[in-house]
């Protein structure tokens, strides 16, 4: 006999000026215990507003998977990735649009583009291996956006141009900036103000584009010589489309939306793993024992990623436990009807991916940290019971990247170290956009015995 249909509840807020100030605050203080607290008083879909802006939370993984997927047409990208950036890119593009863009970039993803972008990798991760010492205490969280960084340098640009790091990270930040600022009323008219900080977000942004503009130029002159990932969208074309490939402004936009999507997501997750690693000794021993056993001392190769089960099985647990992205957000562009409930044009609906991760019914002791779940048959689950990349015609392109660069450095670093939390407890986080560690994850490294 079928479970009768859950009811769905929604919760209304008034749309005052206090109130949303309010509302505001008690969400960018801790969006996670806002969610949770709007789902266990109000049920599977809890709305509130703040400036007059409606916002619909929604729990239930068949409501989510009805929002992505059956009625999908029904929704557009949340519009804070256009308040921010300002351009369109796969990240921000709805429709025939997006579509395009994400055919185009997909062959950026190939098995053959991935081994590509592999070698970048071990060797970044072999580097930063090597310089760490014996006993040395250090900020992991810093290590690991340090590290993607490196990696997203090299695997962006190729190795002649030789971006560096911080060029990238400067853009990122003034990323950030303007997206903080995107939040606020009339925030196209403040962003425009000539404040020091906003000129300074400015200037990273274009510094970025200036090396964009750059690879691309060395791409266009290499012709297929190259295996960088500027040089795979500089080749990507279709036919069918009156637009053929992309332009280079377009270029320039596809480039810094695909990394601000794979650089913070990927080293999160990273800080993370190791955390959870720490805490739990028998997950952490199994992880060693097969990189060992695949290994044998060597560095890993492409081929080997297939291989090592379990260490993927870290990283799926980590992101189910501690979901880098805890929420998606659409924008309800008619009025539609989800389950009973009814969202009205113009309505935000932020899909809490986080909430069916945590619950007994999906996943047994969900508070636990247990990789092995991950390696038994698995029953058959909603949709969004699990989709930290998402679903739908929205899948992050990058996931396959972004997998294979924390199995690879996961590995490597798992052959000659073991990373211990120096200060016991779940650190302070901070989940307003992302769910990460607020003040850095300090780690005390020890040599694995032989």
């Amino acid at each position: 006999m079928s479970d009768p249909p859950r009811k769905t509840v929604s919760h209304r807020t008034s749309g005052g000026w206090l109130d949303g100030i309010k509302t505001l605050r008690r969400r960018a203080h801790g969006t996670t215990e806002f969610f949770e607290r709007l789902h266990r008083e109000h049920g599977d879909v809890a709305d509130y507003r703040v400036f007059g802006n409606r916002f619909s939370v929604v729990f239930e993984p068949a409501l989510m998977e009805e929002a992505l997927m059956k009625k999908h047409g029904c929704f557009y990208k949340g519009a804070q990735q256009k308040k921010a950036t300002e351009t369109l890119s796969i990240v921000t593009a709805d429709g025939d649009d997006h579509k395009w863009r994400r055919d185009l970039v997909q062959p950026s993803f190939t098995p053959s583009a991935l081994e590509g972008y592999s070698n970048a990798m071990i060797e970044e991760t072999v580097r930063r291996s090597e310089a760490i010492s014996d006993g040395q205490v250090f900020d992991l969280d810093h290590m690991c956006h340090d590290l993607s960084l490196s990696i997203a340098a090299r695997t962006f640009f190729g190795d002649d141009l030789a971006v560096d790091p911080e060029v990238i990270r400067g853009s990122l930040d003034g990323y950030r900036r303007m997206a903080t600022m995107g939040l606020l009323p009339a925030s196209r008219f403040i962003k425009r103000l000539p404040l020091r900080k906003t000129v300074t977000a400015r200037q990273a942004i274009r510094a970025l584009d200036e090396q964009v503009l750059e690879a691309i130029r060395l791409a266009r002159a290499g012709a297929g010589a190259r295996s960088d990932l500027v040089a795979h969208l500089v080749q990507a074309w279709d036919e069918g489309h009156p637009r053929g490939g992309f332009s280079e402004q377009e270029l320039v936009d596809e480039v810094f939306a695909i990394l601000i999507a794979a650089h913070e997501s990927t080293a999160v997750t990273l800080t993370w793993c190791f955390y959870h690693l720490s805490n739990n000794p028998a997950a952490r021993e199994r992880l060693e024992a097969e990189v060992d056993e695949r290994l044998g001392g060597r560095a890993p190769e492409f081929a080997d990623i297939q291989h090592l089960a379990f260490t993927s099985a870290v990283i799926d647990e980590s992101m189910r436990v501690t979901p880098p992205v805890a929420y998606l957000g659409r924008t309800a562009v008619e009025d539609v009807e989800l389950g009973c409930h009814h969202i009205p044009k113009g309505t935000t609906a932020q899909l809490s991916l986080r909430t069916p991760m945590r619950k007994e019914e999906y996943f047994q002791e969900p508070e636990r940290f247990i990789p092995e779940r991950w390696l038994e048959q698995r029953r058959d689950l909603p949709r969004m019971a699990f989709a930290p990349f998402g679903t739908g015609n929205r899948f992050c392109s990058g996931f396959r990247f972004a997998t294979m660069e924390m199995v690879l450095v996961l590995a490597i670093m798992a052959q000659r170290w073991r990373f211990d939390v120096v200060s016991p407890g779940f650190p302070p986080v901070v989940d307003f956009i992302m769910y990460k560690v607020s003040e850095g994850l300090e780690v005390r490294a020890r040599v694995r015995s032989s």
